[in-house]
């Protein structure tokens, strides 16, 4: 879900930094919520970066097995 807690700004910033390293790097976004069109602007120039909206299912799954690395971004309490 694209929301505050996910901290998608600080997600963004550091794979633009992981794009300035790994050239054919890409972000694929998944997800939509409260903050989706924010994330929607925030994102406008960036063609590496390609938000296709919530996934469930079948196509979750074919967007994970694409993936090199899966990014969980925001608060995830690890004590639990």
């Amino acid at each position: 879900m694209l929301d505050k807690v996910k901290s998608i700004p600080f997600l963004i910033e550091a794979c633009r930094i992981l794009k300035n390293k790994i050239l054919d790097f890409h972000l694929v976004l998944v997800g939509g919520g409260p903050d989706q069109e924010a994330v929607a602007r925030m994102i406008v120039g960036m063609d590496w970066v390609h938000w296709v909206g919530p996934k469930f299912g079948i196509e979750k799954t074919e967007l994970m097995t694409i993936a090199d690395v899966f990014l969980l971004p925001g608060k995830v309490d690890w004590r639990s």
